[in-house]
């Protein structure tokens, strides 16, 4: 990204906001790269610089995707998704 690059996409910056549930296991470790605001029920939101609302969720979920995976968790498996119990596969998954 050259300086004129920069300069355009710092003057487009505008905040958004990103809602989302977190574990109350989740540590938070070092700097945030956005302002959080934790209410009840394990809610949070985030205010965060973008260019765009899907930028602010990708820089979020990027976020606590790095800090899961330093702190030990092993990353998400979208196989099972759809499965209630990730024990009782059907036989044909297995």
């Amino acid at each position: 990204m050259n300086a004129n690059e920069l300069i355009d996409r710092v003057k487009n910056l505008r905040e958004f906001k990103v809602e989302f549930t977190f574990d109350t296991d989740f540590l938070f470790a070092g700097k945030l790269p956005f302002d959080l605001t934790i209410g009840p029920n394990n809610k949070g939101v985030a205010t965060i610089l973008a260019l765009s609302q899907d930028e602010a969720e990708e820089r979020v979920i990027e976020y606590f995707h790095e800090s899961f995976m330093n702190q030990g968790y092993e990353p998400y498996d979208e196989e099972f998704d759809d499965c209630e119990d990730d024990d009782k596969l059907d036989d044909d998954e297995q």
